[in-house]
């Protein structure tokens, strides 16, 4: 039998960037993330499929 989950982690990333050089990007925090968050995953869930980390860099809402 098979399991399909949706796990949703939410970052704010105007946040996170501000902590960070000014020269980083969202979306090269996007991607630094989509990986961890990936592998992450793999390390712990070694039973289950990593099928597909999704990363969304949306507007600020300033």
């Amino acid at each position: 039998m098979q399991f399909d989950t949706d796990i949703i982690i939410d970052f704010e990333l105007p946040t996170l960037l501000s902590s960070l050089d000014p020269s980083v990007t969202k979306e090269q925090v996007a991607v630094a993330l989509q990986y961890t968050i990936e592998n992450i995953l793999k390390e712990h869930l070694k039973d289950a499929e990593v099928v597909c980390v999704r990363t969304t860099v949306g507007e600020d809402n300033e």
